[in-house]
């Protein structure tokens, strides 16, 4: 449907997804940054689907790099499977931290 409905190309979007409710500022207008935040949790969470491992993932703001992705694994996966993640998150221009809830990574 929006597809048709929308002429320019580059303005369509490639996801939709619906949340409960906007994210507001105190004056009521949309607080982007959580938007931000909430894709970029989506989008990590779609890039580890493929893997069976247990992650917490969270993204805060942060002052040095303006948005921190940590991804905290639950599980304790090869050394080989840490290099597949790693070889996954080299698509993405944030700041991660990938911590092992055994060991320091």
């Amino acid at each position: 449907f929006i597809k048709n409905n929308i002429a320019e190309p580059m303005a369509v979007p490639k996801e939709i997804y619906l949340i409960a409710a906007l994210p507001l500022t105190a004056v009521g207008k949309t607080f982007n940054p959580l938007l931000k935040q909430d894709t970029m949790k989506r989008a990590f969470q779609d890039a580890f689907a493929d893997f069976n491992m247990t992650l917490k993932i969270s993204v805060e703001p942060d002052k040095t790099y303006g948005t921190v992705t940590t991804i905290e694994v639950d599980s304790d996966p090869s050394e080989e499977i840490m290099g597949d993640v790693r070889q996954a998150l080299n698509q993405y221009a944030f700041h991660i931290i990938i911590k092992n809830k055994n060991e320091g990574f």
